[in-house]
């Protein structure tokens, strides 16, 4: 599996159920992705290439992966929730930066209504810059790509050694839940 499907597969296992609706799974890997560049820096993301959808930000080989994951029985689509099948699939092993970073967004967004994780979305840098564009146009950019490559590392994060363990910690976790 490569990094995109694994990380759709860790997304849904980590939610009730082990299902996840379409949208919500987008946007969490767009934030993640988001994070990932804003903390990692060099404006790269993880699991590929985003293109502008009508509903915002979608990996680029988002519904492949959700077909390969399908015909493979890992995953099924029931109108607009991914469910996982294959109920015995281990978790994936994820690097650990970009695991920290799915985990940030489950932890940050999982009792949240969607339309706060679309917000969410739509504040980072690169949807604002996309949203400028379309302003100025007057129209959507239906399957623009969207750029990462202007995002900046945040200003605390100066250090490429960044220490992600503490989001393991039960401290941070606590923390998250006292929010």
């Amino acid at each position: 599996m490569k990094i995109l499907e694994k990380t759709v597969v860790y997304l849904i296992k980590n939610q009730p159920n082990q299902q996840i609706g379409i949208l919500r799974l987008a946007k969490y890997l767009f934030l993640a992705d988001y994070l990932y560049a804003k903390t990692f820096g060099n404006g790269e993301t993880f699991t590929g290439a985003y293109t502008r959808y009508q509903k915002g930000p979608v990996p680029a080989r988002f519904y492949d992966v959700l077909t390969e994951l399908k015909t493979e029985g890992i995953v099924n689509r029931v109108g607009n929730t991914i469910l996982i099948t294959q109920k015995n699939i281990s978790m994936p092993a994820l690097p650990e930066k970009e695991k920290a970073c799915l985990d940030k967004v489950l932890n940050d967004f999982a009792q949240r209504p969607l339309n706060k994780v679309i917000d969410a979305a739509y504040s980072t840098e690169p949807m604002k810059e996309l949203l400028e564009a379309e302003n100025s146009l007057g129209e959507i950019l239906l399957w623009k790509n969207i750029e990462f490559s202007k995002t900046q590392k945040h200003a605390l994060l100066q250090n490429d050694d960044l220490d992600t363990k503490f989001l393991d910690s039960e401290e941070y976790k606590q923390s998250l839940k006292d929010e």
